[in-house]
């Protein structure tokens, strides 16, 4: 979907609705849920995650800005409506990571909890969706999801959030990756700048402060994977190019930025 919105090819956004049709036929589930992943039979044998699914929603809501069709966006919001019907839970305002196969959330004795990174890329990409026609609930949603992550995962003293929590809010180790720092800045400068928080803009420069003092490598360039206050540089810290390291974080944060500042369409 990038491809064709960027380069005007399309056979790219061909491509990319082929895909999303086998999707639909071949990885949702009869609950309405989409499988992480499936083998050449179509078995998923392995435990359901939001993830994917927002990952999905992402390319959904890109392939509806690439080719312009409707079909494509009324898709997303039945996504969204499974999602934020099913899985969000509304009393404390955060998404769990992991369900059983039905859909409801791991307890605690078998390893649920909350992504706080994804609070906050949730917080962006809803965000997104009701400037794209959604109905304006999700960004109260958007809004819990921000407001849960700051609650529990931003470290007040010394800028940056941490990685994940229980459900409860309880902060899940001390290590700071560096994704979540991009989606975490991502959505407070989208919220500050689009909805008027100006209350976030204070934790938003405490947090790139840390970036840059923690993450960002200012002799070679890129950024580190983590940081961990208890542990020594090098031990704590991912090469900064993995293959599960690669600039799809960075670039989404700089490119709201840029549009934010008026430099990027």
């Amino acid at each position: 979907a990038h491809a064709a919105r960027v380069t005007g090819d399309v056979r790219y956004g061909d491509f990319a609705a082929r895909t999303w049709r086998v999707m639909k036929a071949r990885f949702r589930d009869d609950l309405g849920g989409f499988r992480r992943r499936a083998g050449r039979d179509w078995r998923d044998p392995q435990g359901n995650s939001q993830n994917p699914m927002m990952h999905l929603f992402e390319a959904l809501l890109t392939l509806h800005d690439a080719t312009g069709d409707e079909t494509v966006l009324a898709d997303a919001k039945e996504l969204a409506e499974f999602i934020f019907t099913k899985l969000y839970r509304a009393d404390g305002g955060y998404l769990p990571e992991s369900y059983r196969p039905d859909w409801t959330p791991l307890g605690a004795n078998e390893g649920g909890y909350v992504d706080l990174g994804h609070q906050f890329e949730w917080a962006y990409l809803l965000s997104w969706a009701v400037e794209k026609g959604f109905d304006k609930r999700y960004l109260d949603i958007a809004t819990k999801l921000l407001d849960f992550g700051m609650t529990y995962g931003f470290d007040g003293e010394a800028g940056g959030i941490f990685g994940a929590s229980a459900y409860d809010g309880t902060v899940r180790g001390r290590s700071k990756g560096w994704w979540q720092q991009a989606e975490h800045l991502r959505a407070l400068m989208r919220h500050a700048g689009r909805h008027g928080r100006d209350d976030l803009w204070p934790a938003f420069d405490a947090s790139l402060a840390f970036v840059k003092a923690h993450l960002m490598d200012a002799e070679h360039g890129g950024w580190y994977g983590s940081y961990d206050p208890a542990k020594p540089r090098g031990a704590a810290q991912m090469g900064k190019g993995t293959v599960w390291k690669t600039g799809y974080h960075t670039a989404g944060m700089y490119v709201e930025a840029l549009k934010l500042t008026g430099k990027h369409p």
